[in-house]
């Protein structure tokens, strides 16, 4: 069975890359947003991912290429996210995942083995559907935590999906 979403806390220190920038705690929107979100970023059975709602997101930390892709996706310059450090999750949760995974007859615990494979099992069933949904941040979610602000979402840290589109967070 899978252990709980492990809050972060002075215990746990998820530091990302060379960056200097580290995240512990949870995000959320500010008070005066017009949606109340909160997202935990953790362990999860060993691996890294993102909380949101009780749903489990599977997630990785984009390369520099990958936030250059997607800082154009958003009509940035590609160097916009380059002090940035981001996870990508699909936009599925884990479960959905795994259901999607065992319909297909795939290998569940391969698919659900890190949040590469989550989002490779994703591109590779959105290429085979009836409607490819493209570009691939489509069927993605990103979080961005920045040193300095980043003009675009007027924050230093951000969260992005094609439901909720570009919004600000705080660190909590």
């Amino acid at each position: 069975m899978d252990k709980p979403m492990i809050r972060l806390g002075a215990s746990f220190l998820f530091l990302i890359s060379s960056a200097v920038a580290s995240w512990e705690g949870s995000y959320s929107t500010p008070v005066d947003s017009w949606t109340s979100q909160q997202y935990i970023v953790g362990e999860f059975s060993g691996k890294l991912a993102i909380e949101n709602a009780g749903d489990i997101y599977l997630a990785k930390e984009m390369d520099q290429s990958e936030r250059a892709d997607f800082a154009e996706y958003l009509l940035m310059d590609a160097s916009a996210l380059n002090d940035a450090a981001c996870l990508v999750t699909p936009s599925k949760s884990r479960t959905l995942i795994e259901k999607a995974a065992s319909f297909a007859g795939a290998d569940v615990t391969e698919v659900t083995a890190s949040g590469e494979s989550a989002l490779t099992f994703v591109d590779d069933q959105n290429q085979k559907s009836i409607i490819t949904l493209t570009p691939k941040y489509k069927i993605r979610q990103v979080l961005c935590v920045s040193e300095t602000k980043i003009e675009l979402a007027k924050s230093k840290i951000f969260f992005f999906s094609k439901l909720l589109g570009m919004t600000p967070l705080i660190k909590n």
